[in-house]
């Protein structure tokens, strides 16, 4: 008689029944279970011998105990685990409360009453059936208080316990993240984890171990970890929890603010706006998704700009379920900028022992009319104030009273001449924007790069924005500094062509100018011209030369690259980085070239990376690769580096070449007058029957043999 309990029985995995719950099967089921056969969620089971009847058969023994078996959940130790990988992947700066937005703005006691009490009404309204609209939009032009309505709410909500969740997008933060769309749903289901509804329903236990079955979950698009870590752990936990002993709210504020992730960040404009419209409406439409489930408990607060692709979506795709704010008049902004006045300017009189009577009420009620329900041209004239130490009360007033010299009806007209009076108290007004420009357009973790980059000389930086602290700040973390601009419409402002940069057409271009001016003095500064400490020095000095690969100039005369830069240039560069690096200077170095006349850059540049080749043993282009690649634009790729004529030899990522080629100094070859050309055997592969004499044209401009020392 064949032993029953024999583990290695092919036919049994097809016979056993499918594991559940509550289903009942013997010791050999049990054991016979692989670790694979576990069920999809990955619970243990409990097993609980009920009976043991042992009969002897023959000397054999039949096994007839049953076992009970029950599921229970996931351990401890594997939920802390996916809590563990939750973390890693949110956005805690984004969070109302976080040490970040420490200083972000708030609304002033007393102000905004209107509209807060309008928005924590229609939180705390239960909604009956018939109105499903359970997702409100707050809007309003620039500058109107938006951010500082939203950061309000959020505290007096976590304050009423009707907060579950926020997000802050930031377009000026330090931290790329902020401005990033897909930290926004873990960043709020990690906050919805924090409440004690999430441990008393099962919410927490259902979302941690969705994760743990899936890890992948958190790198998947948006509407993905909505449905598996939101909708699908509400779903089963509803017929054990009671809603409405749950937190309201989930409040995102700043939705247009959200822009390109790093690594897929356009090179044009246009493109730029786009992928920042997709990513809105993907934003929108999984808020909206979320509002609609019946098994969503809470209500969404979306705070934006109306850029025109936001207002369409609201408009068109899901006006059935959504409220909207719009911050005009009718919350009479202009006795709340009154009061903020009245208050700061009060705080400035105690300071410095002035009359009760300074300002005039001519002076509150002018600037009240300027802002025109503008929250933040008031709030840029007090910061504006306190940062302004070297002028006394009655002449930084003055300065903001002068009138501004436009003539145009935008109602953002006063509150960007503003802007221009406050950049023309830099000593160098041209110069500073040149260099906000260029600090907008970096990443804010790259900022201290930026700052080493421009910096013409130490303390350029302070000496260039200190007056401008209204509207940048600046901070100094060991030795790293960091950029912060205060408002968005400050850096709209510094794009508006029709202000204070009238002659820049482009201001991408006019970066890429002030770029390749930097790097080429920094490169002949051979090194930073500010002070950094010795270790930051040389992380700049390694970033610098893998950076200026794309920002080397051969079209500009007055810039005069030798040798000595380009082999300072080399030896600094990281070993890993040459193999990409030195291809793509000696292609781009190329570009402002005719076919048979070399500008000097491009002279000094090859001159210097051929001999350097040469030394180190790689693959030389012949003649012959010179010239086609001169004839034929971009008939050689340099981003193929196992195809480039020019390559190292040795690289384990690379063929070996084994024939080796005259040397050239640069691609200016003679050609043959015709009585000189002969026939190559076969022809030439191009059909080109024409042989090219092998030599070059040195600095002195002789005629050397390529075969031959090339160098002067």
């Amino acid at each position: 008689m064949q032993d029953s309990t024999h583990h290695g029985n092919s036919s049994y995995h097809s016979r056993r029944p499918p594991f559940s719950p509550s289903s009942t099967a013997t010791a050999e089921g049990l054991h016979a279970m692989a670790p694979n056969d576990c069920p999809e969620d990955n619970t243990r089971p409990s097993v609980v011998a009920h009976e043991v009847n042992l009969h002897n058969v023959a000397g054999n023994y039949i096994d007839q105990r049953t076992t009970t078996i029950k599921q229970f959940s996931s351990s401890p130790a594997n939920l802390e685990a996916s809590h563990a990988w939750l973390v890693e992947n949110i956005a805690s700066g984004a969070i109302n409360d976080s040490e970040e937005r420490s200083r972000a703005p708030k609304c002033l006691p007393q102000t905004r009453i209107t509209v807060q009490n309008d928005i924590l009404n229609w939180i705390n309204h239960d909604g009956a059936p018939e109105d499903p609209k359970r997702m409100l939009w707050i809007t309003g032009p620039a500058g109107t208080g938006k951010s500082a309505i939203a950061g309000t709410l959020a505290d007096r909500c976590q304050k009423d316990r009707l907060l579950a969740a926020s997000y802050f997008f930031s377009a000026s933060s330090r931290s790329h993240v902020r401005r990033s769309k897909k930290p926004l749903l873990l960043t709020i289901i990690y906050q919805l984890l924090q409440h004690e509804f999430s441990r008393t329903s099962g919410f927490k236990e259902e979302v941690l171990s969705a994760i743990k079955n899936n890890p992948v979950v958190l790198k998947k698009t948006l509407d993905q970890q909505l449905e598996e870590l939101i909708l699908a752990p509400l779903r089963r936990v509803a017929p054990k929890s009671d809603p409405s002993k749950w937190p309201r709210a989930i409040i995102v504020d700043a939705v247009d603010e959200c822009g390109a992730d790093p690594p897929d960040k356009p090179r044009t404009s246009q493109a730029s706006r786009r992928l920042k419209e997709e990513n809105h409406i993907e934003i929108l439409s999984v808020l909206a998704r979320a509002a609609a489930d019946s098994s969503f408990p809470f209500r969404i607060v979306v705070v934006s700009r109306p850029e025109p692709a936001i207002q369409d979506f609201f408009d068109n795709c899901c006006s059935g379920i959504v409220d909207q704010v719009f911050l005009n008049e009718k919350y009479n902004p202009d006795a709340d900028i009154a009061l903020f006045l009245g208050v700061k300017f009060g705080e400035i009189r105690r300071q410095f022992n002035l009359s009760p009577s300074w300002p005039s009420q001519e002076v509150i009620d002018f600037l009240v009319r300027e802002a025109s329900g503008h929250f933040i041209y008031v709030e840029t004239i007090i910061r504006f104030f306190e940062h302004d130490i070297t002028h006394p009360p009655h002449e930084r007033l003055h300065r903001i009273l002068e009138r501004p010299n436009v003539n145009t009806t935008s109602p953002l007209t006063s509150l960007y001449a503003l802007y221009s009076r406050i950049v023309n108290t830099s000593p160098n007004p041209t110069l500073a924007i040149d260099w906000l420009l260029t600090l907008q357009e970096s990443d804010p973790e790259d900022a201290w790069y930026t700052k080493a980059v421009l910096e013409s000389h130490p303390g350029e930086a302070e000496f260039l924005l200190k007056n401008l602290a209204s509207l940048v700040g600046m901070s100094n973390d060991n030795g790293v500094h960091t950029f912060h601009f205060y408002h968005k419409s400050f850096l709209d402002f510094l794009k508006d062509k029709t202000h204070v940069h009238r002659a820049y057409a482009d201001h991408r271009k006019q970066i890429e100018a002030i770029k390749r001016e930097r790097y080429y003095r920094v490169l002949k500064h051979r090194g930073p011209q500010g002070i950094l400490s010795p270790p930051i020095r040389q992380h700049f000095v390694a970033k610098f030369c893998r950076r200026h690969v794309w920002h080397v100039e051969t079209r500009r005369p007055e810039f005069k690259y030798t040798i000595s830069d380009v082999d300072w240039w080399i030896d600094n560069l990281e070993a890993k980085e040459r193999f990409k690096a030195i291809p793509q200077v000696f292609d781009l170095v190329h570009d402002a070239c005719s076919v048979l006349s070399c500008t000097d850059s491009c002279r000094a540049w090859r001159s210097a990376i051929l001999k350097w080749c040469k030394e180190e043993s790689w693959r030389i282009p012949t003649a012959w690769e010179n010239l086609l690649s001169t004839i034929v634009p971009w008939h050689y790729d340099s981003r193929s580096a196992g195809a480039y004529p020019l390559r190292p030899t040795v690289s384990p990522d690379l063929p070996i070449d084994p024939t080796e080629h005259g040397v050239v100094q640069h691609p200016r070859l003679v050609l043959s007058w015709p009585s000189q050309i002969r026939m190559e055997p076969g022809g030439h592969p191009l059909g080109l029957q024409l042989s090219i004499h092998r030599a070059a044209v040195g600095s002195s401009g002789r005629l050397r043999d390529m075969d031959s020392d090339y160098v002067d």
